[in-house]
């Protein structure tokens, strides 16, 4: 098994295989995806303990209060683009880095947390001591701001150059902040046009992205209809524990 269905496809070519792609094939009739779930107990907007008031799909309301906190917080103005997680190449973040200028100047900011590669951190340090009002950078792993940003941002950005499922994507989707995403792995499988917006890999394919992101954002009727339906999307752990119990069966 593996986390998503697109992946068990992905990981049968030589590009995601790693070498054991032929196995993999030969093997297919065995191999299957079951997509991650989250546990909405944790996370779940309507009673986050991180949040400055609870919002549900059917109140939305606390949602503005989020905002308003991490406005407060990182001192950046709305629309924001937020990314929560590992600082890895594989992440797709040297490609974010390279469309900074364009994002700035369509007028999104970017708020980054996470650690990992030391180059990447250089390099988001360095934007945002060169763009104080539109970067936000903290290296750490810090589970209130996380929960902020996924609550308080327009956006979260995950292009990632592959991801088996990712997670960040389904935070996203439970809060009602529209992921960015690209068309790889479970962020295939669990984001479409009607709660996100796919790039491709190069920069300006994200240019792309956020052009249409800055179009729909002007119509905020648009905009709640997408993030009500991204709220009322099922990603918790009983369809995909099914499955397993399923598999099991089998």
């Amino acid at each position: 098994t593996t986390v998503s269905p697109s992946y068990a496809e992905e990981i049968q070519t030589p590009e995601f295989g790693m070498g054991l792609d032929g196995v993999l094939r030969r093997h297919a009739g065995k191999l299957r995806g079951i997509l991650n779930g989250l546990d909405t107990e944790v996370f779940d907007p309507g009673k986050d303990p991180y949040l400055p008031a609870p919002y549900t799909r059917e109140d939305p309301s606390g949602k503005a209060r989020a905002k308003e906190a991490f406005r407060e917080r990182t001192g950046l103005r709305p629309p924001v683009l937020a990314y929560v997680g590992r600082l890895d190449y594989q992440k797709g973040l040297d490609l974010v880095l390279k469309a900074l200028p364009r994002l700035l100047e369509m007028g999104f900011r970017l708020y980054v947390q996470g650690v990992g590669d030391g180059g990447l951190q250089e390099a988001f340090l360095r934007a945002e001591e060169e763009n104080p009002e539109g970067v936000r950078f903290l290296p750490a792993y810090d589970e209130a701001m996380a929960r902020l940003a996924y609550a308080g941002a327009e956006a979260v950005l995950v292009p990632s150059r592959f991801e088996p499922c990712g997670l960040t994507q389904l935070y996203g989707l439970r809060y009602g902040t529209l992921p960015f995403v690209r068309r790889t792995g479970g962020l295939a499988d669990s984001v479409d046009e009607r709660v996100g917006f796919f790039c491709g890999p190069p920069e300006t394919a994200i240019h792309e992205t956020i052009k249409r992101a800055v179009t729909l954002h002007r119509d905020p009727d648009r905009w709640q209809t997408m993030m009500v339906e991204a709220m009322g999307r099922e990603h918790d752990w009983s369809s995909s524990a099914q499955r397993y119990l399923q598999l099991y069966a089998e």
